[in-house]
């Protein structure tokens, strides 16, 4: 009798503190909480293109398509795809960023894509790679 009170009483627990820590997790890693951060910082606004779509197993990964301009009309896209992902290790976020077209104060760059990673810890950006085409020139 005192082992099923036992057990019992650990798979409550365990029930509670899950409950607990994931409304931590989502309460700090609103997804809206962020874009609304980022938006207010840069003065940008970002608006979605469909539902983020998540993934937990083997990576976590947070992929999604949106909308971006700048609130002083200095680039814009109409479509760029971003996509977020962290192996369960203490390494940096990596991120991929692709868009069709982006424009810069009315130049247009086709096909860019920008590849880096986020050091939570340092709060530094790395860029690997951005490569796209302006007119007929490519670049990398």
């Amino acid at each position: 009798m005192k082992t099923l009170k036992f057990i019992f009483s650990f798979f409550v627990l365990a029930f509670v503190i899950t409950i607990i820590s994931l409304y931590i997790l989502y309460s700090k890693y609103n997804l809206e909480k962020i874009i609304n951060k980022i938006e207010l910082e840069n003065n940008i606004s970002l608006e979605f293109k469909g539902k983020p779509e998540w993934l937990f197993f083997p990576i976590i990964k947070l992929s999604f398509s949106s909308e971006i301009k700048d609130n002083l009309k200095k680039f814009n896209s109409e479509i760029i795809n971003f996509s977020f992902n962290q192996p369960y290790k203490l390494l940096p976020i990596n991120f991929d960023i692709d868009t069709p077209a982006f424009f810069i104060k009315g130049l247009k760059i086709k096909s860019l894509q920008l590849l880096g990673n986020y050091n939570v810890i340092n709060k530094n950006i790395n860029l690997k790679n951005l490569n796209g085409t302006i007119d007929d020139g490519k670049f990398d």
